[in-house]
């Protein structure tokens, strides 16, 4: 090769390489800003386009990554803007251009090239913009007349419409079972507006666009609230208050953190809030307006919620709107459960109806529920909305986002929660399907005819009141996986032996709670908290300090002695029990809640190093007549000797201590007979 082939062979690589250059500026869209803030408004432009790959280009010789780091910053400040502000924010995982520099017509340019990673797409945020649009389409939230009925008809349209995703969001237990993008979708709107499941940034961020659409000011806050946590600041008749969607919709009706100065547990970190007059005191919400429409009482928040039904159907059908509004969910108003009557034996909603919150329905001859496809029902949203001993079946489409329905027990749709077995359902046996984890709260609660529960291996938790008044219920095999193990989960079964896998890590207390047939507790040795004497159950929390947590309620014992060493006897631990009396040693410290309760016990002396006595710890004990308490600063909780569920107390109880302690002035306060001591 001669010396001009070796040149042109040269150039020719040279122009490949410009006009490969050429070619990947051209397909990541090469932006020319006049100044500063134009550069800002057009990185904001292409951040809410989702454009996933653009260079800016802005005069200057050069720039420093802090300088670029403070453009970014400007780019998502609050502007008002539902697509701006905190909800681009929230939707971003990382956004670091690649600094150079360059010359255009002879002028030092600075070349900032983006190629950012979001947690939604630009085709999600299509399907976010068509979700806003249907649901200002359907309900009619923009002509309410005031902000605080726009305010509430958003927040009730998230509290119902949206389930808390338990299962996406992103914990060290399950690694492997989503990407992260998946699990990044559950801390967006559109997690919550199309997907119908999010996890705090998600509702958070929702409430945000949607309050902003209606030209409500609103923020996103991030703080901690045990965890990590997300919730809102919104602008009411001049003033900011916090509220918390996430924690409200699985509150079962009563909505705690709405318009409040602060949130229990929220410690808010977000720096701009001193930016904001934040109100001292709670909004003072309106009493809600009720109207009626044949056999039904509604309020109308976003759609209607129903109150009350008075009708004498035995077939209930509930309409799909309420003079013309569409019906959205059904709630108790004022202590009163919606349907009620021996008449009812089904109730059927229609498709449009989201949410059943708090008892809603107590009817004793229900046996048939038909819930549609748009009804949520969070997995750690037990159905005690319906109180119903013969009900033998709910009947949900397999469309349903939320849950499915697998041999008449209610799971989440993924299959690892198990949420619901119909009280009255004629099954001698449960097998709950491999996959499932976790068995929710009150999730076999009254379920009378039920002998046996298979659970699988794999199953990690069982929440509190599992079992609750199971009656028939005489075997359920624990899991060597088990590792949680919540409070009262075996309250009134049949259950003779409980067997603990060796591998638990938390058990709370009163696991045997009236469960007057379990003779035997039992973990094998090995675990380092937990351990079993005399087949009742004990935790060492310190070397200090070891509770009583569970006592094998089968036992024909009258007499019990708490052993040396236990300092607390836990909440419900001899609930129900058949001992006439009780010993308690020198060093305990606490009696927790309804420990006692419902016992057999006739005469109970509190030692002096007893400090609380919890409430309830000795309510209901028919055969109870004399508590001495030698504690005379003991700290005692009301109700926690003879207070009855209706709230009355039993007198005849004599309490007994020194002159001038704390037990004197509780049966002074209470109305007790009291007798001193030396």
């Amino acid at each position: 090769m001669n010396k001009r082939q070796k040149i042109m062979v040269v150039l020719c690589a040279v122009l490949l390489v410009l006009l490969t250059a050429a070619s990947a500026v051209a397909e990541q869209e090469l932006l020319m800003a006049a100044d500063r803030d134009q550069a800002i408004l057009l990185l904001r432009e292409q951040l809410v386009a989702r454009n996933e790959d653009f260079t800016i280009l802005m005069p200057g010789k050069s720039m420093k990554e802090k300088e670029a780091n403070k453009l970014y910053e400007e780019a998502l400040e609050h502007t008002g803007n539902p697509k701006e502000g905190d909800y681009l924010r929230a939707h971003m995982i990382d956004c670091i251009p690649e600094i150079s520099k360059t010359k255009v017509d002879k002028k030092n340019y600075v070349q900032l090239h983006y190629v950012p990673t979001y947690k939604s797409s630009a085709a999600m945020e299509q399907e976010v913009d068509a979700a806003v649009e249907a649901f200002f389409a359907t309900y009619p939230v923009k002509e309410k007349a005031t902000q605080y009925e726009k305010i509430e008809a958003v927040y009730d349209y998230l509290c119902d419409s949206v389930i808390y995703d338990d299962v996406r969001k992103i914990r060290p237990f399950f690694p492997d079972q989503y990407t992260l993008q998946e699990m990044n979708i559950a801390y967006t709107a559109y997690a919550a507006l199309v997907d119908g499941a999010a996890v705090c940034e998600g509702y958070a961020t929702a409430f945000y666009r949607l309050a902003l659409e209606l030209g409500i000011d609103a923020r996103l806050v991030h703080g901690t609230a045990g965890e990590a946590h997300a919730w809102n600041l919104v602008e009411l008749d001049g003033q900011y208050y916090y509220m918390d969607a996430t924690w409200d919709a699985t509150n079962y009706g009563w909505y705690d953190n709405f318009l409040q100065p602060s949130l229990w547990m929220h410690e808010p970190e977000s720096e701009y809030l001193s930016e904001y007059a934040i109100a001292s005191d709670a909004y003072t919400t309106p009493e809600k307006e009720l109207f009626t429409s044949g056999d039904y009482t509604y309020s109308v928040t976003y759609g209607a919620r129903i109150h009350a039904y008075s009708g004498q159907e035995s077939d209930v059908v509930v309409p799909e709107k309420l003079d013309g509004i569409p019906v959205v969910s059904a709630m108790l108003y004022q202590g009163m459960p919606v349907f009620t009557g021996d008449q009812i034996t089904s109730i059927t909603f229609q498709e449009g109806f989201y949410h059943l919150r708090n008892t809603c329905i107590i009817c004793p001859a229900l046996t048939e529920v038909y819930l549609p496809s748009t009804c949520n029902w969070g997995a750690q949203e037990a159905l005690w909305v319906i109180d119903s001993p013969n009900l033998k079946a709910i009947h949900i489409p397999e469309s349903n986002k939320s849950v499915r329905v697998v041999e008449g027990v209610v799971y989440s749709k993924d299959g690892t929660y198990l949420i619901q077995c119909p009280a009255g359902m004629e099954m001698d046996m449960v097998t709950v399907p491999e996959g499932v984890t976790t068995v929710g709260m009150c999730a076999f609660q009254d379920c009378t005819m039920i002998r046996k529960v298979v659970l699988p291996e794999g199953l990690t938790k069982i929440v509190g009141f599992t079992f609750d008044g199971a009656t028939a219920l005489e075997e359920v095999n624990i899991p060597e996986s088990c590792q949680f193990l919540d409070g009262v989960a075996f309250k009134d079964t049949a259950i003779k032996e409980l067997n603990l896998p060796v591998g638990v890590t938390f058990v709370d207390g009163g696991l045997t709670a009236g469960a007057a047939q379990c003779q035997r507790i039992t973990i094998p040795e090995g675990n380092p908290e937990y351990y079993t004497q005399d087949d009742n159950l004990y935790r060492i929390v310190s070397p200090e300090e070891t509770w009583l947590l569970a006592y094998a309620m089968g036992k024909d014992d009258l007499h019990f002695t708490v052993p040396d060493g236990v300092t607390r006897i836990v909440g419900y631990a001899f609930y129900g029990s058949k001992l006439e009396s009780v010993t308690f040693n020198e060093g305990l410290k606490e009696i927790s809640n309804d420990s006692f309760c419902y016992s057999a016990l006739k005469e109970v002396t509190i030692p002096a190093s007893v400090t609380a006595v919890g409430p309830s710890a000795f309510s209901e004990c028919p055969n109870l007549t004399t508590v001495t308490v030698l504690n005379d600063e003991a700290e005692l909780s009301e109700g926690c000797f003879g207070w009855y569920f209706d709230w009355t107390p039993a007198p005849t109880i004599l309490l007994r201590g020194h002159a001038g302690s704390a037990i004197e002035t509780f049966a002074q306060t209470y109305d007790f007979p009291f007798e001193v001591i030396e």
